[in-house]
């Protein structure tokens, strides 16, 4: 198929309701904790991984289906249950050779993909892909960050909201630090709370119910060796920094995330994210391998360190990781455990919905306003497409009151908006 841009109109679920940013109240001396922790309440709240996706046209379309899919129930209802997104790196298929040629366009691309669909806001972490294999890696590096670099903002405007530089109220990285976020703003306002580091924007951090949320450039392939140790020591740098910064808080939990994995950067930060935390779980996200791995011995079975790799995006659904708070008493470790693939430390559930099983995408026949590219022959009988949903070959494929609109090249569809990624030839379901 061939890519045709559109000028169609911004693909979010229905609109979410119109906030203020406005910073939280802080004194000179922020106070860290109730007395004791037993009168903190927290809550269960969740969010999504993914990777290496989109290699290719149709894994554009696959990625579209993705995000959409965020914002809704299995019904087609809008219904938005993550706090936020992070994409681990790697938008374009990668080079052995370094001869990506990592035009602007494609960084575009993505960029409207993420911006005009996802319901929630995404932080882009950088992957070689997009970076150190480019023919040009300094154009490459310019081309991300034009795109990518503090991309969560970009869902204030998403959603109507106000944002400016100001949103942190001046607040000095000690108090930022000391904040739950978006605790005491709407789900869509705490990117105005993310701290970055001065020298390395692309490294963010924030907390929110006492988790502690840290992403780090995690490139391992490089083209100078230099580059990378130098690199390796601002992220060494910006997680001590920030785990000094809440160092008598009680954190519930670390989540780190990046790219790939690099053996000697987490031996140097092994006493930290250990005896440093007294006990506190910590877990790395990254992708790169394109299959799904979980390690909880990298740091020996005493201490409570995980890491996980992320499936390729184009053959699996993101991962929904949930961090279960007391909010919901009825709902047991047993229960936690059945819902979940795994369960760290008893309240961090990890939910591959379906992992490579299921395919890349979360359900169809929900239906969408704009045309959906679930797949090639995807649309069956037995499990037929809703409204806009295909590829479908005949009327059976589609849900009650629907046919196969048959295409041949990018003809619109009654009833359908235009995607982003307009597939030519893909069949649709819609009203005849």
């Amino acid at each position: 198929g061939t890519y045709a841009p559109t000028n169609s109109p911004t693909l979010s679920p229905p609109a979410s309701p119109t906030f203020l940013l406005t910073a939280p109240e802080v004194t000179s001396t922020p106070t860290s904790r109730p007395t004791t922790e037993a009168e903190r309440t927290h809550k269960t709240f969740s969010f999504v991984v993914l990777g290496d996706i989109p290699y290719s046209e149709e894994e554009a379309a696959y990625l579209e289906a993705q995000l959409y899919q965020m914002g809704i129930d299995a019904d087609g209802n809008p219904s938005i249950d993550d706090l936020f997104a992070v994409h681990v790196g790697d938008i374009m298929s990668g080079s052995d050779s370094r001869s990506n040629p990592c035009h602007r366009d494609e960084y575009r691309f993505v960029e409207e993909i993420l911006t005009k669909v996802s319901p929630i806001p995404i932080f882009l972490q950088p992957g070689d892909n997009d970076w150190t294999e480019c023919e040009d890696a300094d154009e490459g590096w310019r081309h991300w960050k034009q795109s990518f670099l503090e991309l969560d903002k970009s869902w204030a405007a998403h959603q109507n909201l106000t944002y400016s530089a100001s949103t942190s109220g001046g607040l000095s990285s000690a108090q930022l630090a000391r904040i739950d976020v978006p605790t005491v703003m709407s789900p869509y306002e705490f990117t105005g709370m993310v701290q970055r580091q001065d020298k390395r924007r692309e490294n963010f951090a924030f907390m929110h119910e006492r988790v502690l949320f840290m992403g780090i450039n995690m490139i391992y392939d490089v083209y100078s060796t230099s580059e990378r140790e130098g690199r390796m020591e601002d992220n060494k740098e910006f997680v001590r920094q920030q785990l000094g910064l809440r160092s008598d808080l009680q954190l519930r939990a670390v989540i780190l995330f990046g790219h790939a994995w690099y053996d000697d950067f987490f031996d140097d930060l092994r006493e930290e994210l250990t005896v440093g935390l007294g006990g506190t779980p910590v877990v790395y996200f990254h992708g790169d391998g394109h299959e799904w791995y979980f390690d909880d011995e990298y740091y020996g079975s005493d201490n409570p360190f995980y890491v996980m790799q992320v499936d390729n995006g184009a053959v699996a659904p993101p991962l929904k990781i949930t961090v279960y708070g007391d909010d919901r008493p009825y709902l047991d470790e047993a229960d936690r455990e059945d819902a979940n693939d795994e369960l760290i430390d008893g309240f961090i559930g990890i939910d591959r919905q379906g992992g490579t099983d299921q395919g890349y995408h979360i359900f169809i026949g929900a239906g969408a306003p704009f045309l959906i590219a679930l797949g090639g022959n995807i649309c069956q009988p037995d499990a037929p497409c809703g409204m806009c949903e295909g590829d479908c070959d005949e009327d059976d494929d589609c849900a009650d009151g629907l046919v196969c609109i048959q295409r041949d090249e990018f003809e619109p569809v009654a009833g359908c908006d235009d995607p982003i990624v307009n597939m030519e030839g893909y069949d649709y379901c819609a009203r005849g």
